[in-house]
């Protein structure tokens, strides 16, 4: 049994997400490996509750609190500072950890997922894995029309800030110079940092629980959008193709509806007064937040998850296949890639208005073919079981744990 040691800076067993990656990964893994797992202090009681209630067997599986000094930290207050914090505790936990590095066989830099901050795991001499690491292209045009100057500002900011760490940080290159597998998002991440193509597996982190089937709601048909209300979510979109949907006479019998979860308090009042401008606010129900243990009622009650985002991946994803919900995305989203055509639309975003239609039109066959539903409802569940469980995707990133180790052996 090898000895693998993974930095997760974000693990909590009980939220989704990017805290989710931290617990789920490692767990998996250890039921093949000895691992562990280097995260955040803070993290360590949630851990400990999970796996008491639980009554998990963790004895090949190890969480280690590590942290910078309080005087070293000072000036980090909840999400403030927290990418400068994360880029000074990659460097100094791997510093630490230098005099056991003969205790391990690999390190692997798990999350938190962004590939402009470099893992220095690479100092401890090992096979060295990193990611899956990801980040969001820039929006089109089309999506950034109507917001103010500050808010165009913000944005080429975080593409500025990104460009100068891909481009001028020497530790970023000495990263993928070291690094012997990088695990990556989409195939942009490749492009933008100038990746290896032999060291790099397109593997983005979405994954979720195996969970049992479900019928659906038979008794109308709801489309289900689940995020925060953020401007690279496009979440608008689906409003506007849902208003073309309706305009269709064959659907005025029907009980039609549209719910929009966990936006916030400032997109659900867009999404409100979009509504009324479009007329369709009967239709329409948003909860600006929802408890995370609450959330599974919303995916049991629809009958499509339409989640036209820009960004890098989309934990949602997953989460609505694993309950037997087809999904609509588009090709900017960078979970794209591991979805499959007979349980997802992948609709073009090239131009607003095709988006739209393209989204309009697959909520409109499901709606009109009841056998198209029912059998990509099922396969949604299947390959979700069999593709994006946690325990599937945590056997991939041991396959590249045991292909590495057996290089190394043979030279």
């Amino acid at each position: 049994m090898k000895h693998i040691l993974i930095t997760a800076y974000d693990v909590n067993p009980y939220q989704g997400s990017e805290s989710a990656t931290g617990w789920n990964y490692p767990y998996n893994l250890s039921k093949y490996n000895k691992i562990t797992v280097v995260t955040r202090e803070n993290n360590l009681p949630e851990i400990q509750r999970f796996i008491a209630e639980n009554q998990l067997d963790v004895v090949n599986l190890k969480f280690v609190g590590f942290d910078l000094p309080v005087w070293a930290r000072f000036w980090k207050k909840g999400s403030r500072g927290s990418f400068l914090y994360f880029y000074l505790w990659q460097f100094f936990l791997s510093v630490s950890f230098f005099s056991k590095r003969d205790q391990f066989d690999i390190c692997h830099g798990l999350n938190f997922h962004c590939d402009w901050a470099p893992s220095f795991l690479w100092l401890l001499g090992k096979p060295f894995i990193w990611g899956p690491i990801n980040h969001n292209e820039p929006l089109p045009d089309y999506a950034l029309k109507g917001l103010t100057k500050g808010e165009l500002r913000k944005e080429k900011i975080k593409q500025v800030f990104k460009w100068i760490f891909w481009s001028l940080d020497p530790f970023l290159f000495l990263c993928k110079k070291k690094a012997t597998k990088i695990l990556v998002g989409h195939s942009d991440v490749i492009k933008r940092l100038g990746l290896s193509l032999n060291k790099c597996v397109l593997f983005n982190q979405i994954a979720t629980e195996v969970r049992q089937k479900h019928v659906g709601n038979n008794e109308g048909f709801n489309v289900l959008f689940i995020g925060r209300g953020l401007l690279i979510k496009n979440y608008l979109t689906v409003l506007d193709a849902f208003k073309l949907c309706i305009e269709n006479k064959e659907f005025t019998n029907k009980n039609l509806s549209i719910s929009f979860v966990g936006v916030g308090k400032k997109a659900k009042n867009k999404l409100l007064s979009r509504a009324l401008e479009l007329n369709i606010e009967q239709y329409l129900s948003v909860h600006k937040w929802v408890a995370f243990e609450d959330i599974e009622q919303y995916y049991l009650d629809a009958n499509v998850f339409c989640f036209p985002s820009f960004e890098g991946a989309g934990m949602v994803i997953a989460e609505a296949l694993s309950y037997g919900v087809p999904v609509i995305t588009i090709d900017k989203n960078g979970a794209a890639h591991e979805l499959k055509e007979d349980c997802s639309f992948v609709i073009s975003s090239s131009d607003k208005r095709g988006m739209v239609i393209g989204v309009s039109n697959a909520i409109a066959l499901l709606i009109n073919d009841k056998n198209k539903y029912l059998l990509m409802r099922d396969a949604a569940y299947s390959y979700a079981e069999k593709k994006l469980s946690w325990q599937a995707k945590s056997k991939t990133i041991g396959d590249i744990y045991t292909s590495i180790l057996w290089s190394y052996e043979k030279k």
